[in-house]
């Protein structure tokens, strides 16, 4: 127990000093495209929205960063000769992940909708509703029918049902009231994803954890290069939000493969 905590404890604050520069970055760069309108807080406001997107491969270069780290001070043969092998001191890594997976998925559900509606993601966006298509920003609404098109500024919509409307044409900022009642293909992808970037983070948090090279630099370099494809795959399956494939297979995939591949290494170990 004392070699999980020690493990615990040391990938934890370097997955959070991580997190910590890609806030900074993800502020940085931000707050130079709205420098013309609300620059340094819309630099705020987004970064919790693109951090539940980049969970997984924050995980694994803070794992990654902390394994080098540990392996140049001697502290991995250490704990290796007490019979601490990676695979057992990867539990604290795998619960590292769920607990940083979990985290992002109820801010990607509850917090960052907000952030975004306060940002002005969803203003002066048209969003198809029952009544015919609203406007978000001023609520003028355009109605049809076989004859005549008419535009009014009266209607029977809250606030609420049209930025949740306009939610449901951006799945990725979508909140998880919106997500509960999924239909679309769109939806139903994102739903799955974001359960799905949970057992991701926990994987690539692993997978990092491992000894992939003898040499910490290079360890580091392989990590980031698993991470990304890892992440570059997870955005390709968004084919799927679009009917080209299953909109679950597609949201399930690369995670699927990522822990088949780390099931299969630990049958390999094993024998």
């Amino acid at each position: 127990m004392t070699a999980l905590l020690h493990v615990g404890l040391r990938t934890t604050a370097w997955t959070g000093l991580v997190v910590l520069l890609a806030t900074g970055l993800i502020w940085m760069a931000t707050a130079v495209e709205g420098a013309a309108t609300r620059g340094l807080l819309d630099g705020l406001l987004a970064a919790p929205t693109v951090l539940s997107w980049l969970t997984p491969t924050l995980c694994a270069i803070g794992c990654a960063l902390c394994h080098a780290r540990m392996h140049a001070r001697g502290e991995r043969e250490a704990l290796e000769v007490s019979g601490a092998g990676p695979w057992f001191t990867g539990r604290a890594t795998v619960v590292l992940g769920l607990a940083v997976g979990l985290l992002a998925w109820a801010t990607s559900g509850h917090i960052s909708p907000v952030l975004e509606t306060h940002r002005g993601t969803f203003a002066g966006d048209w969003v198809w509703t029952s009544e015919g298509a609203v406007r978000s920003e001023d609520g003028v609404i355009v109605r049809g029918s076989a004859n005549e098109i008419s535009v009014q500024r009266t209607h029977n919509l809250t606030k609420t049902e049209i930025i949740q409307a306009a939610m449901r044409q951006q799945p990725r900022f979508a909140s998880a009231a919106v997500l509960s009642g999924a239909q679309s293909p769109p939806l139903i992808h994102e739903a799955h994803s974001r359960i799905a970037r949970i057992l991701a983070c926990a994987g690539l948090a692993l997978l990092a954890w491992l000894p992939l090279a003898s040499r910490p630099a290079s360890q580091i370099g392989a990590v980031i290069l698993l991470a990304l494809t890892w992440q570059v795959v997870d955005l390709a399956g968004t084919a799927g939000a679009h009917g080209h494939l299953g909109p679950v297979f597609s949201a399930w995939a690369a995670t699927t493969a990522l822990w088949f591949g780390l099931c299969v290494a630990w049958w390999r170990q094993r024998r």
